[in-house]
């Protein structure tokens, strides 16, 4: 859990997502580790979305449509 802010990187000319954990989770290792995992696999979930690939796992039934999200 934490709080998810939208940003810009204005370096890159993009928009981000900024995630702020409580304190009490910062101090927590298995909490800060599950967040350091989150860190590190969503930028390939990013481009997974973005070119429509197949689900890493496919959802019940085994249905994908394998097209971009329409957000």
């Amino acid at each position: 859990m934490g709080v998810v802010y939208r940003a810009e990187d204005t370096k890159l000319g993009r928009q981000v997502a900024i995630k702020v954990l409580p304190d009490v989770f910062a101090k927590d290792p298995g909490r800060l580790a599950r967040f350091e995992r989150e860190a590190k696999v969503l930028p390939s979930l990013n481009q997974r979305i973005g070119v429509g690939a197949a689900p890493l796992v496919r959802p019940p039934g085994g249905a994908h449509g394998g097209a971009p999200l329409q957000i």
